[in-house]
């Protein structure tokens, strides 16, 4: 693997010269991954740091191929998102304002630029969850398998991702407009079992890896499971101001935009 130009990380987040460089100090990708797993007690960074690191293997360029794919695809699941919701004229005026508003400078917990193959992954998987779950709605899906599985997915990503399970259960109270009882509270539980399950499963696998290997990481401390009010925060950033998360305010086209116009 080749040395890469120092030069090329002006241009993405904080967090990838050493995403990039990590397997060369820890003797391997597989062995790098694993290792900042019990360093901060994420059982899932074994998958997501491993791609996140192979997208540097074979140098900066294809790093950057590999986050305009994985960017192209988030967007494209978004845009469709949002009409399936809302309609094709209201995704279009949607989309525009999106990218009128986009971060397009790295930032360094930017949820698009840092880290390819992880965030921008993960949210893809959980929006692709959303429009099948639409989908299966429509067709009073037995037990919404499929969008469970995407969910499943997205969740190996992101641990905060699955606090967005209430979603499921009271979209499909909303949708057949069933008031919350016990006998719909029943339904839930037969028609989102497997949705249980695999959060339990979660739950149990993170739980234990978290026992075994105590968080070192200072991002991490607070333990988002223990905080409600700290995870409540943390998905509003992440849903309403993912894009440009904490570099909203300085770096959309929007201010760059003003800033040419009243120079």
């Amino acid at each position: 693997c080749n040395y890469f130009k120092i030069k090329n990380f002006i241009r993405v987040g904080g967090d990838d010269p050493f995403i990039a460089l990590d397997h060369l100090e820890k003797g391997g990708l597989i062995e790098a991954a694993y290792k900042q797993a019990q360093g901060q007690g994420r059982f899932y960074l074994i998958l997501t740091w491993f791609l996140s690191e192979f997208s540097y293997y074979f140098g900066f360029e294809w790093a950057s191929f590999i986050k305009i794919i994985s960017t192209l695809a988030l967007f494209s699941a978004y845009f469709i998102l949002i009409a399936r919701l809302f309609g094709k004229k209201f995704s279009i005026f949607n989309s525009l304002i999106v990218l009128l508003f986009f971060d397009w400078w790295g930032g360094d917990f930017n949820i698009i630029h840092n880290s390819p193959l992880w965030y921008s992954s993960g949210t893809t998987f959980m929006i692709i969850s959303f429009i099948v779950f639409i989908k299966e709605l429509e067709k009073s899906s037995e037990n919404y398998i499929k969008s469970i599985i995407f969910f499943g997915i997205a969740i190996l990503f992101y641990e905060i991702f699955l606090l967005y399970v209430i979603i499921y259960p009271l979209a499909y109270l909303i949708y057949f407009k069933l008031p919350l009882n016990y006998q719909s509270a029943l339904t839930l539980i037969k028609k989102f079992k497997y949705l249980f399950i695999l959060v339990i499963i979660y739950l149990t696998a993170y739980l234990s890896f978290r026992f075994y290997f105590p968080s070192l990481y200072e991002g991490n401390e607070n333990f988002y499971f223990w905080d409600p009010l700290n995870s409540l925060f943390t998905i509003i950033r992440l849903s309403v101001m993912g894009i440009g998360f904490k570099y909203w305010d300085s770096f959309s086209l929007w201010i760059i935009i003003k800033s040419i116009v009243f120079s």
